[in-house]
């Protein structure tokens, strides 16, 4: 009876050992487990650092796809520059900056053909691989017959800097896809307006008689003193005129294309800034009467152009207003930080900073100055 008895609370005390060491370790694994995890308070903390960690690096990011950009729009320039020289090199002459031909009689009775005009950047086509293109233009017609303005509104990749939105774009949308193709560089007319010797409205003719102010677009009042000028030929300057040399003239600079492509009518027809194929003002030609990315406008006929100064785009009236002439100009633009980039004559590509000294600046685009330059 005592053995019996004795077992039994025996067996008492190991169920109750059992019972004990099961609740212990049950309460240590639950206290474990509310140890390990997260407060909301630490939540919070963890996604405050992740953040500032973002918007530190964002800049970074964002400066490193800058420099990408920057770097392309160097490329292209450089592209440009070996273009014109291949030119040169075949020709013995620099392209016309614009081919703006003289209307000829043609036939009986004294019929005018209608005049001719594009840009260098139609020319040098064939030295960036677009000789596709330059075959099929016809080079008898103006640019605004239909089967050339279906060839000028294309894009060529060498004319667009990625920094700016011109890719895919072109001007006039009334027309089935556009008139001429957006692009963002331009040939330099110098140091101050496109003609600087010419009066504004010796470049247009007289609608009724057809009878033009300047007898030929070679004509010496249509000099610009820069790399490029109007021509009546597709052959511009020989090199031996750059009397400044070819490593301190620029030729060709970064412009803003317009923002605004559509034409509501003949007093509203958009922007007309950064079009390759053309040959006025602001479209392929830039001077450097204004410094890079001025706040002064580009005085450029006020139809054509959008004063957009938030966007580095400001206008400014011209006088005559009436009618685009050798009087216009427009700055060197660009949306890289601080300045822009050119390629000089001799191809080499350098940036110019907004700040840069006017009279410098002004040196730099002309072909004889001979202007004794120190640049910090």
């Amino acid at each position: 009876m005592t053995e019996i008895m004795r077992h039994k609370m025996v067996m008492r005390q190991r169920v109750r050992r059992g019972f004990g060491l099961q609740h212990h370790t049950r309460g240590r694994s639950e206290a474990s487990t509310c140890g390990a995890a997260f407060t909301l308070v630490e939540l919070l903390v963890v996604i405050a650092i992740i953040g500032v960690l973002v918007a530190l690096l964002l800049p970074a990011v964002q400066a490193a796809r800058e420099a990408a950009r920057r770097s392309q729009c160097v490329n292209n320039l450089r592209q440009i520059g070996l273009a014109v020289s291949n030119f040169e090199s075949q020709f013995r002459r620099l392209p016309a900056g614009a081919n703006f031909a003289e209307m000829v009689p043609s036939g009986f009775g004294g019929v005018f053909k209608e005049r001719r005009e594009y840009s260098m950047f139609l020319l040098i086509l064939p030295f960036i691989e677009g000789s596709p293109l330059y075959n099929q233009y016809d080079f008898d017609s103006r640019i605004y017959t239909d089967g050339n303005e279906a060839l000028l509104r294309s894009q060529i990749a060498t004319y667009n800097c990625p920094s700016d939105n011109s890719q895919g774009r072109s001007w006039d949308l009334r027309t089935n896809g556009g008139r001429f193709g957006r692009s963002n560089y331009a040939s330099c007319y110098g140091s101050s307006t496109q003609a600087p010797l010419a009066a504004p409205l010796q470049l247009q003719y007289d609608d009724l008689f057809r009878k033009k102010h300047i007898q030929t677009y070679d004509d010496n009042l249509l000099d610009s003193g820069g790399v490029f000028r109007f021509q009546s030929k597709n052959f511009g300057r020989k090199l031996a005129e750059i009397v400044d040399g070819t490593s301190n003239t620029i030729m060709v600079s970064e412009l803003l294309a317009g923002q605004r492509d559509d034409v509501v009518g003949r007093e509203d027809r958009g922007d007309l800034r950064g079009l390759w194929s053309h040959i006025w003002m602001g479209t392929a030609a830039y001077t450097h009467q204004l410094t890079p990315n001025a706040s002064g406008g580009d005085a450029i006929w006020q139809i054509w152009c959008d004063d957009l100064p938030e966007l580095g785009m400001p206008c400014a009236p011209t006088d005559p207003s009436s009618f685009p002439g050798p009087h216009e100009y427009a700055a060197a633009r660009s949306n890289h930080p601080g300045g822009v980039n050119v390629a000089f004559t001799d191809v080499h590509v350098a940036f110019y900073s907004d700040g840069v000294d006017w009279d410098i600046w002004k040196a730099r685009a002309t072909i004889d100055g001979q202007e004794v330059i120190s640049e910090p």
